[in-house]
């Protein structure tokens, strides 16, 4: 599914663990994006958005969305080769695809969530990928990670703070393959070319496709 080209940084920064009471962005008429700005500690995935080019359009023809945001703390405890490689520019694709596991369509507030007929389940984010859901004594975790802070309202959909940038382990693999950007930048040069291989070294990275 290609819909990352339309889905704004709103969509992408996206608890009962969580308090129980909403944030009520949504009386204020604030959008997503301007609910996920108010929270203050979502900074490393704005940024991370700017980088995949998911914060160019408005997004809102897409409909209500679930975002599950990663906090700047959660984006930290991020193994530190991991966020290497999701930020530099030769890896967009790969930033977008984690970034995209985060958005799911439809509106999902934390009482629908604890509502489910069965402890485990899942539900598919926007990329395709199943986003696992466990309702534990504890609240509710989310593949990996827990929901911190749940239920801020905007006006075009909900916003779920959790502890952990959420990876499936088949995407995380790929990650792990993918050399580290100071190997990137060293690509070696032909026999007998040391333009090729000045050229590798000052450019330092490879333009997104």
């Amino acid at each position: 599914m290609r819909l990352h080209r339309t889905i704004s940084l709103a969509l992408i920064l996206a608890g009962f663990a969580v308090t129980s009471s909403s944030v009520r962005a949504e009386e204020e008429g604030m959008t997503l994006k301007a609910a996920a700005a108010k929270t203050g500690i979502l900074t490393h995935m704005t940024a991370a958005t700017k980088l995949a080019g998911l914060d160019r359009s408005d997004g809102g023809d897409i409909g209500p969305l679930t975002l599950l945001a990663p906090t700047d703390t959660a984006f930290m405890t991020l193994d530190p080769d991991v966020r290497a490689k999701l930020l530099h520019p030769a890896n967009v694709s790969l930033l977008t695809r984690v970034l995209l596991h985060h958005v799911i369509l439809g509106e999902y507030p934390t009482k629908r969530l604890l509502a489910a007929k069965v402890q485990n389940y899942t539900i598919s984010a926007v990329d395709g990928t199943e986003i696992e859901i466990y309702r534990g004594a504890r609240g509710l975790d989310v593949d990996e990670g827990r929901i911190v802070r749940g239920d801020i309202v905007a006006k075009d959909g909900i916003i779920h703070l959790v502890d952990r940038v959420l990876i499936p382990a088949d995407l995380m693999a790929e990650i792990a393959a993918v050399p580290m950007p100071d190997k990137i930048a060293e690509a070696p040069a032909k026999p007998g070319n040391p333009e090729v291989a000045g050229a590798a070294t000052e450019t330092g990275s490879v333009e997104p496709q």
